[in-house]
Order: structure tokens, then C-alpha cells, then sequence
């Protein structure tokens, strides 16, 4: 099988003046002469900044891509469908965002991957969104109903780096409950629970009472007292005696002084 063709060409900047910026545009051919692969450059670097979201129906395919596509792979057809896709910016790659739908049009889940792995180092790697379609009633909420005022609230955060759990500025994992309330924080650090300023888990089973754990490179800890932290007074004070110590009823006697 021959190698495919390569050609090095550079985009209309009449059609696409306002949307791109001296980029290099590389292309290579399947042997059947259909397009593989396109490659964007900028100083000889993977890069492509859309500027804004054309509306002219010659570049709209652009309108539907992540921003910063620099990398796009084609089966070899004749209607240029696209299998893989790649974010760059200035060389280096960016994570390409998942989305996962209910009923066609609701966004309940979006994914942050790089390299098939979890990786986000702008923010969450996962949202999840809550729809009244999914939920099963409880105590709280024993109707569908009641819930639908809440349709599309973050009920979960996480975030990630090469896909573990990891986040230096604050939890790593947090779920809400559908109102919007906490409803647990953990900390982690490289996929380890992990906290070196606090406890590494925070849950609210009763949406207010919280409950602790301390965690230290994934195994359980002890609360470490921050410096310059005053010492915590238990919660339950130490219990005076119900009956204080009796003084006797009788007074000491006082020895009579002799008679002379």
C-alpha cells in the first residue's frame, strides 16, 4: 500500500479572515485520495484559536467542534466523517469535553479527557446535572413533582489530573444535594484521600450535622491541630458531681481550756 499523500497548504483568508490568524493548514491523503488527517499550526506549533463562532455557512462545520480543534482524523469516505478529534493550543494539548444526554437534549453528565483518561487542569473533570427524570422519591422529596424546580443543578463535582482524583486548592469530589446544599467534600490528592489542614471528608447526612474523617496519603488519621489553632473544647463538658461532698453536720470541737 502506498504512503499517503501529503500536502501542506494554507486556508482562504478570504473566507475565513475573521476566524484564523497565519495558520498553517496540513493535510493528508488516504491512497484513495480522501482526506485522513488535518493538522492546524501557528509558529510551528499544534494550534487553533477561534476567534468567534462563524454564521457563514462555508465555515459552520467549525460551529460544532470544541473550541481549539487543531488535530482532525477522517475514516476514509467521501463525506469527510470525522472519528477522532484533538485540542491544541500554543503545542500543547487540551482535554476534549464528553457529553452524555437524556432524551436527545439533556446534558446530566460532561467529561474532561485527555488520552482517554480523566484530566481537566481548569476545573471539574466531571459535572453531573440533576433531571427530575431520573430521580427515585424519598423522605424528603416523595414526589417527582417537588423536584422539577431543580432540573439541571450541579448535584456532583470532580476533579482530576491523568485520571485520579487530585486537587490542591480545595476538594476534590464534591456532591450537592438537588436544592443545592453540600452534601459531602473529599479531599485527594493523587488519586489518595488526603488533607494535611482538616479532615479529608466532610459529609452532611442531615443537611446540616457534619461528619469528620481524617485522612493522610490514603490511610486513616488522627486530627492534627493546626498551629496556632486554639485547642477544641469537648463537646460534652466533664460532669460535675451530683452531690457535692458533704461537710459534716457537726462542727469540730474545740478542746476546753483546763481549769485552773
Amino acid at each position: 500500500m502506498s504512503e499517503p499523500n501529503l500536502q501542506r497548504s494554507t486556508y482562504d483568508m478570504k473566507i475565513f479572515d475573521d476566524v484564523i490568524y497565519n495558520t498553517e493548514h496540513k493535510i493528508i491523503f488516504y491512497p484513495s485520495g480522501n482526506k485522513k488527517r488535518e493538522e492546524f499550526y501557528v509558529n510551528d506549533k499544534l494550534h487553533f484559536e477561534r476567534k468567534f463562532f462563524p454564521k457563514d455557512d462555508k465555515c459552520s462545520v467549525f460551529s460544532f467542534r470544541p473550541k481549539n480543534v487543531a488535530v482532525i482524523e477522517y475514516y476514509d469516505s467521501t463525506n469527510e466523517r470525522e472519528y477522532h478529534i484533538e485540542r491544541w493550543l500554543n503545542g500543547k494539548q487540551l482535554p476534549i469535553s464528553d457529553d452524555t444526554y437524556i432524551n436527545k437534549f439533556t446534558l446530566i453528565k460532561r467529561e474532561w479527557r485527555l488520552n482517554d483518561k480523566l484530566h481537566n487542569e481548569d476545573g471539574p473533570a466531571i459535572i453531573e446535572y440533576f433531571h427530575a427524570d431520573s430521580y427515585e422519591p424519598d423522605a424528603w422529596y416523595p414526589s417527582v413533582d417537588l423536584v422539577k424546580q431543580y432540573d439541571e443543578n450541579v448535584i456532583k463535582s470532580a476533579w482530576c489530573i491523568n485520571g485520579n482524583l487530585h486537587r490542591l486548592d480545595g476538594p476534590a469530589y464534591i456532591e450537592y444535594y438537588i436544592e443545592g446544599g453540600i452534601k459531602a467534600e473529599l479531599w485527594y490528592r493523587n488519586g489518595k484521600l488526603h488533607r494535611s489542614d482538616g479532615p479529608a471528608v466532610v459529609r452532611y447526612p442531615n443537611r446540616n450535622v457534619p461528619k469528620d474523617e481524617y485522612w493522610s496519603d490514603g490511610v486513616p488519621s488522627e486530627p492534627q491541630r493546626v498551629p496556632g489553632e486554639p485547642q477544641r473544647v469537648p463537646s460534652e463538658p466533664q460532669r460535675v458531681p451530683s452531690e457535692p461532698q458533704r461537710v459534716p453536720s457537726e462542727p469540730q470541737r474545740v478542746p476546753s481550756e483546763p481549769q485552773p
